[in-house]
This record gives structure tokens, sequence and C-alpha cells, in this order.
């Protein structure tokens, strides 16, 4: 049901993989923000390594997203307003 609703609200099903992408390279992103925080604050991990790890995930993670961010216009947006509205 909230398929259906989905697509009638983005007018055909085609934008909804940019929704998709956008959303989920955006978690990405977060998810290795967060893990730099976890493991300088909770595992105690010197500043180098920590960061050093965090740069090798947050590369790919940001060239996804990167990539992503180029179909906002296709249907990106829907993902956008509703990460607006939530926080």
């Amino acid at each position: 049901m909230v398929g259906h609703v989905a697509v009638i609200g983005f007018g055909e099903s085609s934008a909804l993989p940019s929704a998709y992408g956008i959303s989920f390279t955006g978690e990405m992103v977060v998810t290795t923000i967060l893990l730099h925080v976890v493991m300088r604050r909770i595992w105690r991990w010197t500043l180098l390594p920590a960061l050093g790890l965090a740069l090798v995930f947050g590369v790919v993670d940001v060239g996804f997203f990167s990539a992503n961010i180029m179909k906002v216009l296709d249907g990106g947006w829907v993902s956008i307003l509703v990460a607006g509205v939530w926080s």
C-alpha cells in the first residue's frame, strides 16, 4: 500500500530509485561519522587510527553520495524533504 502511494506521489516508478539512492548513501555517510565518534569516545582510539579508518570509509561513502546527489531533480528531492521534516 505504501509503495502504491509513493508511486502515485512520484508520478512514475522510475523516480523511486533516485530517492532510495540518496537515502541509502546519505545514511552511509552518517554511519561513518558516527563510527568515528564511537571509535574516539567509547573505544578510546587515538585520533590518527580513528581518523584514518573513518577517512577510508568516508571517501567511498562520499563518492557514492556525490554520484547520487545528481539525481535530486529525478525524485531524490523526496528523501531530502522527508529528512528535513523528520529532523
